[in-house]
């Protein structure tokens, strides 16, 4: 990697740490689901200098504006190959769509998981099948909105606004029974595709 490079993925102009994100998310995932083999791990800015990076980046004044690596994407461009797709649970009040704040373990994860690609990503909402179709529609649409706002607010640099697109199904694809309310939590939803955009 060159200069640029290194200044995009380590955040050395502005933007966010890409490396650091990454490392966090996994630290995180083992710690997790692996306590027994890895009960803790040693902080980032424990084991990483950028001091030698800082200063070549200062001396040479490239940015991240001129790495190679970092994902552009042009207006309107759309997913035409999907390479995954996801659900994730977060949380919002009834009938709003202000993420709440039990929900941000789960969007650093998923902040995590998307930061590292350079994928085009699109956020579809999804609803329970309390309401009618039309202010669904409207909710589902809101709550993919939020969620995409928080990951353009979180990584800007990593997330521009012709990366992420957002989209509402409202209740019209379930995962599960809509007659209880289990299977209606698990309906209110964010499912997040990442694809190859043209």
């Amino acid at each position: 990697m060159n200069a640029a490079d290194n200044a995009y993925y380590f955040g050395l102009s502005g933007g966010e740490d890409v490396y650091k994100m990454v490392y966090t998310m996994f630290g995180d995932h083992y710690v997790k689901y692996y306590p027994s083999v890895i009960p803790t791990y040693p902080k980032y800015e424990s084991i990483i200098n950028l001091s030698y990076l800082r200063s070549i980046i200062a001396d040479s004044g490239v940015t991240a504006e001129s790495s190679e690596e970092r994902p552009v994407f042009a207006p309107g461009q759309k997913i035409h190959r999907v390479v995954s797709r996801g659900n994730f649970t977060v949380e919002f009040d009834t009938g709003r769509s202000v993420i709440k704040p039990e929900s941000e373990a789960v969007l650093r994860e998923l902040l995590g998981q998307l930061v590292n690609t350079t994928m085009a990503v699109e956020i579809k909402g999804h609803t329970d099948s309390i309401g009618n179709d039309t202010s669904n529609i409207t909710l589902s649409y809101a709550r993919a909105e939020a969620v995409k706002k928080y990951l353009m607010a979180k990584a800007p640099q990593s997330f521009s606004t012709n990366r992420v697109t957002a989209s509402g199904s409202g209740s019209s694809v379930p995962i599960a029974d809509n007659s209880n309310a289990g299977g209606r939590a698990k309906n209110r939803r964010v499912e997040i595709i990442l694809g190859v955009a043209e």
